[in-house]
């Protein structure tokens, strides 16, 4: 059986270099999109003198503090928070504590709280409490089966 690879096209090979450069997609995935082999995508960024070693670590900013500071590219696309240190990651995780006492406050003057009760942010963003946006769900269960898509009801929306 003879394997024929897909001739990429060069508008293509720009749009390669350029998502490949900026660190959104690993070349993996360029191959998985284009339908070439990972070896294709090595190649053609070798052909076009991208120093791969230069674009292993790329620049973030800290979720807390703003500080620039360098991660390994595979940790940036893995990760959806970077921090610069202990300091700042803990800080990190206590505002978010904070926005979740609030959204449980906000919820408790119209419904009954259990502790194992989880509130959710409906719209995905842990800034707007406003009482709209914010449901309960039973448990954790059914809290992660909600963020996977499957049809689970809140028990309580205002």
């Amino acid at each position: 059986m003879v394997v024929t690879m897909k001739q990429l096209t060069p508008k293509e090979c720009q749009e390669i270099i350029t998502t490949f450069k900026d660190g959104l997609m690993s070349a993996t995935s360029l191959s998985d999109k284009y339908g070439v082999s990972r070896q294709a995508i090595y190649k053609l960024l070798h052909k076009h003198e991208i120093d791969l070693k230069a674009l292993a670590i790329l620049s973030v900013n800290c979720n807390a503090c703003g500080k620039e500071i360098k991660r390994h590219r595979c940790r940036v696309r893995s990760q959806k928070t970077h921090f610069c240190d202990q300091t700042c990651q803990s800080a990190y995780s206590d505002a978010r504590i904070g926005k979740q006492k609030m959204a449980r406050y906000k919820v408790s003057e119209y419904f009954k709280l259990k502790p194992e009760h989880i509130v959710h942010f409906d719209d995905g963003n842990d800034l707007n409490t406003t009482i709209y946006n914010l449901v309960v769900f039973e448990n954790q269960k059914d809290h992660i089966l909600y963020h996977l898509g499957k049809k689970v009801e809140p028990i309580w929306r205002y």
